[in-house]
């Protein structure tokens, strides 16, 4: 947005010929995926839940909690084309509809062998519905030891 920035050279990069404007753009999207699971504490054994997980910031979501060795990655989403892309990201990867599934709170509820998520990410685009994300937060699935972000 604007042809001149100033920025420590820390934070900098020199991005290769081969990394396109467009590509290099979306680079913001993997960063707030992993400021949140980073903050969320996402480490081997963890369980997260997605919420909107068909989307850009949420594929990143997706493919660095698998990185940080979440066991588990819940995601909720409406798109079914790319649910499905998203699931065969991985074993471990389950996905829903938010269209589809009437009870969310028991879907997770059932993924989870009734614990439930370790840290909560909502991620909802334009239209996205916050009901979802509002049932969850309401539901006995957070305790107040879980994280959402």
């Amino acid at each position: 947005m604007s042809e001149y920035l100033l920025s420590p050279d820390a934070n900098i990069v020199v991005l290769p010929d081969s990394v396109d404007l467009d590509t290099a753009a979306r680079f913001g999207y993997i960063g707030t995926s992993f400021g949140a699971l980073r903050k969320g504490g996402v480490g081997p054994a963890s369980t997260v839940l997605i919420n909107g997980v068909t989307g850009t910031l949420d594929y990143a979501a997706v493919a660095i909690a698998l990185g940080f060795g979440a066991t588990k990655i819940l995601g909720v989403g409406r798109n079914p084309d790319r649910l499905k892309e998203v699931a065969s990201l991985g074993k471990n990867v389950v996905v829903a509809s938010s269209e589809e599934e009437s009870d969310m709170a028991a879907w997770v509820k059932k993924n989870t062998n009734g614990l439930g998520p370790d840290v909560l990410i909502d991620c909802l685009g334009v239209g996205g519905n916050a009901d979802t994300t509002m049932n969850l937060i309401r539901s006995d699935l957070l305790k107040g030891e879980e994280k959402l972000y």
